[in-house]
């Protein structure tokens, strides 16, 4: 999220949502997808159809469709 209010927000006017979707969308396929990541080295795009059969079949599944089921732990200093 760091990244889009940093380098897609700034100097930016919307007339209204479907404009911010469309602005959004080009900004998406012109600069951030086509990008190399600082972390991984790869392009966002390249990474996404590398992981896209794997990721796929989950669609559409809720959280617990496998069946797993875990519990978070949370240390006692947050309550």
């Amino acid at each position: 999220m760091k990244y889009v209010k940093r380098n897609f927000l700034p100097g930016r006017i919307f007339t209204d949502m479907v404009d911010v979707q469309e602005q959004m969308d080009e900004w998406m396929a012109t600069v951030a997808d086509v990008r190399v990541h600082g972390t991984t080295h790869q392009r966002p795009i390249d990474r996404f159809a590398s992981e896209a059969q794997v990721l796929m079949p989950s669609l559409g599944q809720g959280p617990l469709a496998n069946g797993a089921v875990s519990r978070a732990l949370w240390p006692k200093t947050i309550w």
